[in-house]
This record gives C-alpha cells, sequence and structure tokens, in this order.
C-alpha cells in the first residue's frame, strides 16, 4: 500500500478512478461512445389495462452504480419488489402519452419535469388519497398504474421481468428465492 492509497488526496484522482482518461486520449475516447450507446438504448413498453393506447413508457439503462445495486439484489435471491422498482423508475426516460389530435407521443411533464412511477405521475392523474399531504410510494404508483388491486400483481411481474431482461439482468427482480410471485404490498386503495 502506498502514501497515496492511505492517505488519498481530497479532489486527487487515483489511477484507475472514472475519470482519470486525458482529453483526447483513446480511453477518453471509448467512455464517451460507451456514454452514448447507453444514450441511445432505451425500451420503449406500451402500459395495458385501462391505459391501452394512451400511454406507453420508455426505459433507458441504468447508470452503473444502479446497475451493481440491481445486479446485488438479482444474486442475493432476496425478493425485494420495492428496490427493484425504485430502479426501474430510475431507468425511465419518459412516460408518454397519445395525443389523437396530433397522432404523437409527449412526455407526460409538471412543473418540475418530466415524471416517473411515483406520486407526482398520481397526481397528475388524479388519483384518490386518504388526504392531501398523503405521498405515494413509487411502489404503490406501479401498483396503481398496473390495477394491481383489480387485475393482481402478474401484469406488473410481467412488465418487470421484460424491463430486466433488457437491461441484462437475467432473472426477475421481485421474484422470491423459491420462485414464488410476490404479493400485493396492500396499497392504499385508489380509484381509476
Amino acid at each position: 500500500m502506498t502514501t497515496v492509497d492511505k492517505f488519498p488526496i481530497p479532489g486527487v484522482r487515483q489511477p484507475g478512478e472514472a475519470g482519470d482518461a486525458a482529453p483526447g486520449s483513446v480511453l477518453a475516447a471509448l467512455r464517451q461512445t460507451a456514454a452514448r450507446k447507453r444514450a441511445a438504448k432505451s425500451l420503449t413498453m406500451p402500459l395495458h389495462g385501462r391505459w391501452e393506447g394512451q400511454l406507453r413508457v420508455v426505459y433507458g439503462v441504468l447508470g452503473l452504480e444502479d446497475m451493481e445495486r440491481a445486479v446485488a439484489l438479482s444474486e442475493s435471491g432476496t425478493s425485494d419488489l420495492d428496490g427493484s422498482l425504485e430502479l426501474m423508475a430510475r431507468a425511465i426516460r419518459a412516460i408518454e402519452a397519445y395525443d389523437p389530435e396530433t397522432e404523437g407521443w409527449s412526455a407526460i411533464e409538471d412543473e418540475l419535469g418530466p415524471v416517473s412511477f411515483d406520486d407526482r405521475l398520481l397526481r397528475l392523474l388524479g388519483a384518490e388519497r386518504p388526504d392531501d399531504e398523503y405521498v405515494f410510494s413509487t411502489r404503490q404508483a406501479y401498483e396503481w398504474m398496473f390495477d394491481v388491486k383489480y387485475d393482481g400483481i402478474g401484469p406488473l411481474i410481467e412488465h418487470q421481468g421484460r424491463v430486466n431482461e433488457f437491461m441484462g439482468l437475467g432473472e426477475q427482480l421481485g421474484e422470491s428465492s423459491t420462485g414464488e410471485r410476490l404479493t400485493g404490498s396492500g396499497s392504499p386503495q385508489a380509484s381509476a
């Protein structure tokens, strides 16, 4: 172990760290190419049920830190559906709505910008909440959007599996180590 390893200097990058490529170097060019490819890769999935033909979700790829967390969840054999859905929500580039007048799709936004599967989306869509201060979790937003209360969790798990496959995560996150499907979280009742 060197003195630099023992006592790193704040603000100074160590050899091998992610920003150590000299500008204009081959390594810097490769990193830029990889970043462009990650940005260009996307999966657009229509939502079904009450949103058929009206809404779709555009997923991108996760950043390195989130991908490592997703792989750890997948390999742990635990059934952390909440964590998996949080990661999926972070990969969302846009939730798009179909406009019959223009016959085009546009991102759903509020005053803060594009929304994800979160409380902001449910506020825009008028989800019933226990009181004005109530904030829906990501899992509750996914469950409301997929009508888990009426249709069961199967369509959400299928959606999740396709997104995980797109991201290269293999087996579905949110499935228990015994292969049993998880059940709903008992989220607050919300009307359509």
